[in-house]
């Protein structure tokens, strides 16, 4: 982290951050490859000379008589990660009696936090010295409150919860789409099952291969599945339209997505932000993974995950460059994955869905 200024006022638009504006003259707290970069765009300095005092949000400040009471969360992760914070924050803020207010992309707040009822505030990226100085303590890093070490692994909704002190029996989360919202997304009534599929990650190791996008959906098409493609649809994307396939990829908002995904009977996706949010909304969901775990998933019920036997497999990878540098994933190539895997637990899981649907109807009739 650095203290940074300018000498001229700059806009900025940033992947992580989302877009904002750095005043001349002002002091900012940041996360240093983000002031760094400011800096030599906007001709400032990195304040290195009587820097500030920030006090750090630590673990031992929960258990003081009196402790922080008013946090500032840096928050520099993915839509993903906004979902698990947003499902463990609210129960560690009602626990401790705190105010906690999350500075980062503004869209992130608007399409995640706020839905799911997170309390506090958004605080634009990257911060100013007045700003910093109403909060008792920041918390930069989220992973310093992880229970252990053992990273990917592990669920960090389970590492959250050991780290805070709360149980995650206690968790009830939430994501709450505006009537507006529904009522634009509303689907046509159909009869056929509706899955929600969703190939593309962030990190190209962790996406499904295009090559077998073809494959899987002829299969599902052929099973009279009613298919919608979530997700981003890169630029040299074939796009799949059809009766019975509609590809929505980069065609949805956040909001308008999570309408779509809760009117879907099953959510296929590989590991990404969609099988989170289709997690939250209590959608069955089946997860491909290639170079995670499936213990990664272990707090989400709503999950089932088939992963590759792959030798390599899993590799912990969830960027863009293969460990072994094949140009993609091998992982999702291996029969232990196959499309008639995929097939048949789409089949199961829809068969035991609607079983336990029926049985549930049954009863209340009678």
């Amino acid at each position: 982290m650095d203290f940074f200024s300018v000498k001229e006022t700059i806009g900025y638009k940033n992947p992580v951050y989302g877009k904002g504006v750095i005043y001349k003259d002002k002091i900012y707290y940041a996360y240093s490859q983000f002031a760094l970069e400011i800096v030599m765009q906007a001709g400032g300095w990195i304040v290195e000379v009587d820097k500030p005092d920030v006090v750090h949000f630590e673990s031992s400040h929960l258990s003081l008589e009196k402790g922080c009471e008013k946090i500032l969360l840096m928050f520099a992760g993915g839509f993903g990660d906004a979902v698990t914070l947003g499902i463990v924050l609210p129960e560690v803020i009602k626990k401790y009696n705190m105010t906690l207010d999350i500075c980062g992309d503004k869209v992130k707040w608007d399409a995640i936090f706020k839905p799911m009822g997170m309390p506090g505030k958004h605080i634009a990226y990257p911060p100013d010295l007045e700003t910093l100085y109403q909060y008792d303590a920041v918390l930069t890093d989220i992973t310093k409150f992880y229970g252990c070490n053992d990273g990917l692994r592990v669920s960090p909704i389970i590492q959250l919860c050991e780290g805070f002190g709360i149980n995650p029996v206690d968790l009830k989360p939430i994501y709450k789409i505006q009537d507006d919202i529904k009522k634009k997304c509303k689907l046509s009534p159909s009869d056929a099952v509706r899955i929600g599929v969703n190939f593309d990650s962030n990190g190209s190791v962790k996406s499904y291969p295009e090559m077998l996008y073809c494959g899987l959906l002829k299969s599902l098409h052929q099973l009279g599945f009613e298919i919608y493609i979530l997700g981003i649809k890169k630029n040299e994307q074939q796009r799949y339209n059809s009766k019975g396939i509609y590809d929505l990829r980069s065609k949805t908002k956040i909001p308008e997505l999570a309408a779509i995904i809760s009117q879907m009977d099953m959510v296929l996706g590989v590991d990404s932000f969609i099988i989170h949010l289709s997690n939250l909304l209590n959608i069955p969901t089946i997860t491909l993974l290639s170079t995670m775990i499936s213990s990664y998933f272990e707090w989400h019920q709503n999950i089932i995950c088939l992963f590759s036997e792959m030798e390599c497999s899993p590799c912990f990878e969830v960027f863009n460059d293969c460990p072994l540098g094949y140009k993609e994933c091998r992982a999702f190539y291996h029969q232990s994955i196959s499309k008639d895997v995929i097939i048949k637990e789409i089949v199961k899981k829809v068969g035991a869905s609607f079983y336990t649907e029926s049985i549930l109807n049954y009863k209340t009739m009678v």
